[in-house]
């Protein structure tokens, strides 16, 4: 058997937004640029490995988005399989997922992975672990996805002696996560064990978490764009790779086209609104060439706040980049100086009287005594203190034995010596 080629992709999440931004049209230049790319490297299997759409109720118009890059690849006869992604799934009785129309159109060269399963295609032995609900583990007679999910590798592995290669859309350990970490469905989903340990799988190709990395025998092609800013990464694409009959798995990350997220951060604590808008005009020139997607922070001075209207931000972003997520505002508060005479090298007992005269509070001379006290009896401790084992000197029941052998109780002060302020 000549190299067996595949190209994967996942994640596109048709019907992603960014506040009011929505994102399809980026999703959909991206998703077509995929396409062409795999018509053209002509390869033995493509597979959509997940969360085609961002939520499992999609708007008929990504329905027929989607349906229109299908058919391309029905046109171009690209052997295809599409997994079931944690976006797209459902529990409702008798439904799998929420991509159902997309099945009803009928194709040739096209399959839907709802359920674990295996195909063998040119030759190549195919594992397809695409995400479970627990409605449907119960239904195949298993208490919980993950155990249906090792039970169909199992039985998988142990039945067939070639190199296999498994495509899922699972959790991975160890595997770092952006912002999807954050709105991950039974996140306890783990691709399972003896794919992970077994000679005869030779890579696991995995989708569902966004940033493109490798854990071990895992590949992870990652979305095809950065989601949020807590998923920013300029190396977003997909990958086309040749498994050789040895085993042996060689790819490719090819990057797709995609808005860059920039974050900046103004200074407007010394507030002038011309230096501010100067600020602004100087940001770099690729905002308007990219169509940028732009979070700000504003460091502003506290009394200059209640008087702030952003309004003319929005207005001086508005021709530089595609759409703004957020202005947050960072409220920056000057430190008062309460007493420039009090400076840091001051010696205790200075510090305690420069206090007591600032503030004259009632009793202040008795106040006084009671410090000066304090202050001279932490002296006498000291020496000993020091002078402690090594290793001891920092303990803290050495430092009590200390004091206590030097304080007399009979002079330590009473609770009708203290006054509160």
């Amino acid at each position: 058997m000549s190299d067996f080629r595949v190209a994967v992709s996942g994640d596109w999440h048709y019907g992603l937004r960014v506040e009011e931004l929505d994102r399809t049209p980026e999703i959909h230049k991206a998703a077509n640029f995929v396409v062409d790319e795999v018509i053209r490297r002509q390869v033995n299997l493509f597979v959509i490995n997940g969360d085609l759409t961002d939520d499992n109720t999609p708007h008929p118009e990504l329905i027929a988005l989607l349906i229109e890059l299908l058919w391309k690849l029905e046109r171009a006869e690209v052997p295809t399989v599409i997994n079931k992604g944690n976006h797209e799934a459902t529990s409702a009785p008798g439904r799998l997922w929420g991509l159902t129309p997309l099945q009803r159109v009928g194709y040739k060269y096209i399959q839907f992975m709802l359920a674990p399963g295996a195909l063998t295609v040119d030759g190549q032995r195919c594992l397809f672990l695409p995400h479970v609900t627990r409605a449907q583990a119960v239904a195949e007679g298993y208490e919980t996805p993950q155990a249906y999910l090792d039970a169909f590798v199992d039985e998988q592995v142990c039945g067939y002696d070639k190199p296999m290669i498994a495509f899922t859309h699972l959790n991975v350990d160890g595997a770092r996560s952006g912002t999807e970490e954050l709105m991950l469905r039974q996140s306890s989903l783990q691709v399972p064990a003896l794919l992970r340990r077994s000679s005869k799988v030779s890579r696991v190709i995995n989708s569902h978490i966004h940033t493109p990395q490798e854990v071990d025998k895992v590949i992870m092609p990652g979305s095809i764009v950065s989601t949020d800013f807590g998923d920013v990464d300029a190396n977003k694409g997909f990958i086309v790779g040749d498994l050789a009959a040895s085993g042996r798995f060689v790819y490719e990350r090819i990057k797709t086209p995609q808005s860059p997220l920039e974050e900046f951060e103004l200074d407007f604590t010394e507030w002038d609104q011309a230096k501010a808008k100067a600020q602004i005009a100087k940001l770099p020139g690729k905002l308007t060439a990219e169509g940028a997607i732009v979070k700000v922070r504003l460091l502003i001075a506290e009394e200059n706040l209640p008087a702030f209207d952003d309004t003319w931000v929005y207005d001086a972003f508005a021709g530089k980049c595609e759409a703004i997520k957020t202005i947050d505002k960072i409220i920056a508060r000057s430190r008062a100086v309460r007493d420039e005479g009090q400076q840091p090298d001051l010696k205790p007992e200075e510090a305690v009287k420069r206090y007591l005269d600032r503030r004259k509070p009632d009793g202040a001379d008795r106040k006084l005594r009671l410090a000066l006290r304090l202050i001279e009896e932490g002296a006498h401790a000291a020496p000993e203190i020091a002078a402690a084992p090594p290793g001891q000197a920092g303990s803290l029941s050495v430092m009590r034995e200390t004091l206590a052998r030097i304080q007399k109780p009979a002079a330590l002060p009473t609770v009708d010596d203290l006054e509160v302020v």
